[in-house]
């Protein structure tokens, strides 16, 4: 590969892999350290209902600054397939996970203490633990109480092995108050991720709470009851329906119509009343009698949504065209192209963007691929990925772009690519083949961390999504998805325009990215010589070079 073109992939690689260095404190990497003591992974868990009695009801604290935030809990697109491919309903993806540099081992006696003490003995050793909580009340007394369910668990094998599990039960306040006495800069993530699920701070947390209050398979429409006896997020995000009403309304004249009929008969206003206007949704239900006001209409379709608002009177859908359903639901404008809504943030507009690709899947046996042009194929992959992992406001330490991990992801891939240049798949075999190659080269490199034979490294478990475990939570599903949205963009987002591409060689055509067919197609000539050092060294070097200029440049500027 030449040179110049190796430089330009560890660019493009340094350019998505920079938020780890932003990061005050390095993150602890999942398998690192292991000649140190190790890791220590902690799972909160909150609301967790099997921790309630008979006689105590579950009390939830309203969500932090709630009338000034939209619902995160909310699908950004309104359309159930996208949801269910690209929705983060899932425990891994909202998980309150955190990792722990450990300084010792189990010395084999159970540590005792208050909660914080128990904590603070626990992270000495590597294992994983589970801090399952819940806050609630009695029918005698309603100050709310704090009822912690702790499962402790060492890795060591043989009798130093441990699993310990204890139960803490406290006034809230009073947790509050210890937890108040942490100092901030020697505060644990697990802390912090505890204090931000009982008070909601976060998206991540609001989302959490939810997965944990309704459990895989309860209602959740528009917040169902999570948020009915609590405060309510008070902004809300409708869609553009004032720009379609007038396409499937009539106004009708007032005074042609008798005195028994100049009133609403939803909201018993009369269509005199300014914005209570006549109309009929004729176009919609081809009922020229069935009248209302301009108000209900727009009520009815912001109470139902665009695909299940209809007539009141004959239950006839308002929006029956395709054009009207691709704006309200995917934001599709008249010319086909997709705009981002300055309601939603930067994050948030590209997942909708994608809507597309996330409609229907993009596994398909019969569809084949060449990987002519290894560095272009790549850089779309890449640019797919880093976008959907930065997310706006997630903290660095939720932030898996941030992590050690993903920089070895990029580097796996991109050699993935490179060094099946020439080959043609199937996009099944396409997305298999690249899980099986992340699962393999992660598997021999922590064989090798923990000095032990590849064949001593646990069976990947076939349940379980590839990188399970080898990721922080949430890792596996974003590959996962990216793969579905590359193979989808093959397929969906190629066009031959002209349009001058920027350095990750996409275009765009609205706030929609698209790439040249050409370009992607491209035969890339690859030079391999036996003496030549490998290219993933030569770019994980450049990558090493990039990463030390910023470093130094950083520390100068401060």
């Amino acid at each position: 590969m030449p040179s110049q073109t190796t430089t330009q992939i560890a660019e493009r690689i340094f350019s998505k892999t920079k938020p780890v260095l932003d990061v005050a404190q390095p993150l602890i990497a999942v398998f690192s350290g292991v000649s140190h003591g190790g890791t220590h992974r902690v799972d909160v868990e909150y609301p967790c209902r099997q921790l309630l009695g008979d006689e105590v009801r579950l009390a939830l604290e309203g969500p932090h600054n709630a009338l000034q935030r939209f619902d995160p809990t909310l699908p950004l697109v309104p359309d159930a397939a996208v949801t269910a491919r690209a929705g983060r309903g899932n425990d891994n993806e909202n998980g309150m996970t955190s990792y722990h540099q450990c300084t010792g081992s189990f010395d084999g006696y159970p540590p005792f203490g208050t909660f914080h003490e128990t904590m603070e003995a626990v992270l000495r050793f590597s294992g994983y633990s589970e801090v399952k909580t819940v806050v609630y009340t009695t029918t005698t007394d309603p100050v709310p109480r704090l009822r912690i369910q702790l499962s402790c668990q060492s890795i060591e094998a043989g009798p130093n092995a441990m699993h310990m599990q204890r139960e803490f039960n406290m006034l809230l306040a009073e947790y509050d108050t210890l937890d108040g006495m942490i100092p901030n800069d020697e505060r644990p993530q697990w802390a912090d991720d505890l204090d931000d699920v009982l008070t909601r701070i976060s998206d991540r947390a609001c989302r959490h709470v939810a997965d944990h209050y309704y459990g895989p398979h309860g209602d959740r429409e528009h917040g169902g009851g999570l948020h009915a006896a609590l405060a309510k997020f008070g902004k809300i995000r409708h869609p553009k329906y004032a720009a379609v009403i007038p396409a499937i309304v009539t106004r009708v004249d007032t005074n042609q119509l008798s005195e028994d009929d100049r009133a609403c008969p939803i909201c018993a206003e009369k269509f005199l009343k300014p914005g209570h206007e006549a109309v009929v949704l004729e176009s919609s239900c081809g009922h020229s009698q069935h009248l209302i006001c301009q108000y209900c209409v727009l009520n009815i379709c912001e109470t139902k949504g665009p695909k299940e608002a209809c007539c009141p009177q004959c239950r006839a859908k308002f929006f029956i065209t395709q054009a009207h359903l691709d704006f309200l639901v995917f934001g599709i404008q008249p010319n086909g192209k997709f705009l981002a809504d300055p309601l939603f943030t930067k994050w948030e507009n590209f997942q909708r963007s994608c809507s597309d690709l996330d409609k229907q899947s993009a596994i398909n046996a019969h569809n084949t691929l060449a990987l002519t042009n290894p560095s272009t194929l790549f850089n779309i992959w890449l640019t797919l990925i880093s976008d959907d992992l930065a997310i706006d406001g997630e903290v660095s330490d939720k932030r898996l772009d941030c992590t050690p991990e993903f920089r070895t992801l990029v580097l796996l891939v991109e050699a993935f690519f490179r060094y099946e240049h020439g080959r043609q798949y199937t996009t099944v075999g396409l997305r298999y083949a690249i899980l099986e190659d992340i699962h393999s080269t992660f598997t021999q490199d922590i064989a090798e961390l923990v000095g032990r034979e590849l064949d001593d490294i646990p069976v990947r478990d076939p349940t379980q999504p590839i990188g399970v475990g080898f990721f922080r939570p949430g890792m596996a599903e974003a590959i996962e998805r990216s793969l579905e949205r590359f193979c989808r963009v093959l397929e969906l987002r190629l066009c031959e325009c002209g349009k001058d591409a920027d350095e990750f060689g996409r275009h765009f055509h609205g706030d929609r990215y698209f790439w040249d067919p050409r370009e992607v197609g491209r035969e890339q000539e690859i030079l391999w010589e036996e003496d030549q050092l490998d290219e993933t060294i030569v770019i994980h070097r450049e990558l090493m070079r990039l990463e030390n200029e910023f470093r130094i440049a950083r520390a100068m500027a401060r």
